[in-house]
């Protein structure tokens, strides 16, 4: 799980990201990557977790993720250094805020897309 807010902030500082999408082959970055650099410099970001690989179990803590957002829905995107937009693909999708809700809706959008 990452970010939530500006606790999201690492204290390796943005290295290991750039390192990371280098190492990768990729010379942009990914959203959850993004949101990082941002926290680590001071800016509120959007709650987040990053899921990665492909969709099983859910994240360890995400009862108490979904928990902590308003509202009945989250929103899933998929995150793939190929797809620079997801709404061209079809790359997001809503859920109820439950684990079973986003476990389904995320296997699903992997099957759509990934």
């Amino acid at each position: 799980m990452s970010g939530t807010g500006t606790a999201a902030r690492g204290a390796a500082g943005p290295a290991p990201i750039f390192e990371a999408a280098r190492a990768g082959g990729r010379t942009s970055l990914l959203e959850h990557e993004v949101y990082a650099l941002l926290a680590g410099a001071g800016f509120d970001v959007p709650r987040h977790v990053f899921w990665e690989g492909e969709p099983g179990d859910p994240p360890r803590g995400i009862q108490e993720f979904l928990e902590g957002v308003p509202g009945g829905e989250v929103v899933l995107k998929i995150a793939s250094p190929d797809l620079a937009h997801k709404s061209d693909v079809g790359g997001f999708s809503f859920s109820k805020k439950s684990p079973a809700s986003v476990v389904a809706a995320a296997k699903k959008l992997w099957e759509d897309v990934g």
